[in-house]
């Protein structure tokens, strides 16, 4: 098996990974605008994707607290 397929795979499982416990954690907060995110990190990148995922959830964990 070549490197490159073995990092492809790497890369599709955590994607998948990302993908579900994103869309789950998403609508458990009712966060708008939860599916921008999916095209975001394909037409830029994962490491550019998921830091800002990371960053308007906390944006929504602060609104809620503060509520």
């Amino acid at each position: 098996m070549f490197p490159a397929c073995s990092c492809s795979v790497d890369l599709v499982v955590i994607v998948i990974a990302f993908f579900a416990w994103y869309i789950l954690r998403s609508k458990k907060l009712k966060m708008k605008y939860w599916w921008m995110f999916i095209p975001l990190m394909f037409l830029v990148a994962i490491v550019f994707g998921f830091p800002m995922f990371l960053y308007f959830r906390e944006l929504r964990l602060e609104k809620l607290n503060q509520n």
